[in-house]
């Protein structure tokens, strides 16, 4: 089984949209299509990052005798969970920038 097929396997497991993984991978859609599709090569920066996005190691992706749907070797998240845990990463962006902001307003500033 190809490498690009597996990660569909897995994503697809995961309840993950192409759209999803391709937003945290930094690439549209369509890229991340052909990602999938063998078009495109996978350099292993890129297979690193989605391994970490899929939460599987990089072994059980290329290891084609490990079988995908092994629920042993991979946590099933959810739709809702994967939209929790963008939410929660928008809301530490929004905190972090906040943090930011509010030093860069008291810098200068001694108590």
């Amino acid at each position: 089984m190809q490498i690009a097929v597996r990660i569909k396997k897995i994503r697809e497991y995961r309840n993950y949209t192409q759209a999803y993984v391709a937003k945290k991978l930094g690439i549209k859609q369509n890229t991340y299509s052909r990602i999938e599709n063998g078009v495109s090569i996978i350099k292993p920066a890129r297979l690193e990052k989605i391994a970490s996005i899929l939460d599987v190691k990089i072994e059980f992706i290329l290891n084609e005798d490990i079988p995908v749907l092994n629920t042993g070797d991979i946590k099933k998240t959810s739709n809702r969970d994967a939209f929790l845990i963008e939410k929660m990463e928008n809301m530490i962006k929004v905190l972090e920038n906040e943090i930011h902001s509010l030093r860069n307003k008291t810098q200068g500033i001694y108590i």
